[in-house]
C-alpha cells in the first residue's frame, strides 16, 4: 500500500462519501495537487463500508484519518443524507446532522447527476492532441492503486441504457457516485493557490512534487474506461 504518498501535511485535502446501509456506501480522501494552468486532484485512499449505524460510520471515518494522517476539510456527502425521514425518533436528526454532531466536516453535496457526471468525466479524461492521440500527461483527477475498489469500479461504469448521459444505477455505481459528489462540490480548501513550503528532500512531500510530474500510468484512470464518458 503506498501510504508514503498519503503522510505530506504540504498538501489540501478533502473527502466525499456515498452513503450506504443495506447496500456499500463509500468514502474517498482527495489530495489537491497545485499545478499550472490547472489544480489537480489524486485520491490517496478509500474506505468501503456496509452494514454501519451512523455513529460507527463517523467512528470509522476518524479511525482511517489518524491512520492516513489526513485532516479533510470537509467532506462532500449524499445529499440523502440530510432528509429527516424519522428513522431516529429520540433524536429527530437526519444521519447527515449525526455524522456532524460526530464532528466530521460535512458538506451537503449537489444531486445534478447529469452536470455532476460530466464534471467527473472531465476529470477524468487522458488529454490528447488535435490529432487525438494521448500528450502522455496524466488526466486532472487520478486515483492511487492503493484504492482498489474504486481502481476495479470506475473502469465498470456504465451509461444508462434509457438516458446516455447518465450512469446506469443497477450496477456498482457507489464508487462513482462518491467521486461525483466530489467533482461536484468544486473544492476550495484553506489554501486554495497557495504553494506549499518546499518539502524535504526525501519526505513525503517531495515524492509527491515528483508524482505531480511524473504519475505512473498504473495510478492513472481515464474517462475511456467509462463507457459514454468521451
Amino acid at each position: 500500500m503506498s501510504l508514503d504518498l498519503v503522510l505530506s501535511r504540504d498538501l489540501e485535502c478533502f473527502a466525499s462519501m456515498d452513503w450506504g446501509r443495506l447496500r456499500p456506501g463509500l468514502i474517498a480522501w482527495w489530495m489537491v495537487l497545485p499545478a499550472e494552468p490547472e489544480t489537480r486532484y489524486h485520491v490517496v485512499a478509500e474506505w468501503k463500508f456496509q452494514g454501519l449505524d451512523d455513529e460507527d460510520i463517523a467512528d470509522g471515518y476518524h479511525e482511517h484519518c489518524r491512520f492516513f494522517k489526513l485532516k479533510p476539510h470537509y467532506v462532500a456527502g449524499d445529499p440523502s443524507m440530510w432528509i429527516a425521514d424519522g428513522r431516529n425518533r429520540a433524536r429527530g436528526q437526519s444521519r447527515g446532522e449525526t455524522l456532524t454532531r460526530s464532528r466530521m466536516p460535512m458538506r451537503k453535496a449537489l444531486n445534478d447527476r447529469v452536470s455532476g457526471w460530466s464534471r467527473l468525466a472531465r476529470l477524468l479524461r487522458v488529454p490528447v492532441d488535435r490529432a487525438g492521440a494521448s500528450t502522455g500527461e496524466p488526466p486532472i483527477l487520478t486515483i492511487d492503486e492503493a484504492c482498489p475498489y474504486l481502481v476495479r469500479a470506475i473502469p465498470a461504469l456504465r451509461s444508462s441504457a434509457t438516458n446516455a448521459v447518465d450512469v446506469d444505477t443497477t450496477g456498482d455505481d457507489h464508487g462513482g457516485d462518491s467521486l461525483r459528489y466530489g467533482a461536484a462540490s468544486r473544492p476550495m480548501p484553506a489554501g486554495w493557490g497557495r504553494r506549499a513550503v518546499p518539502p524535504t528532500q526525501g519526505s513525503a512531500g517531495a515524492l509527491l512534487e515528483e508524482m505531480r510530474g511524473h504519475l505512473g500510468r498504473a495510478a492513472v484512470l481515464g474517462a475511456e474506461n467509462v463507457m459514454g464518458a468521451r
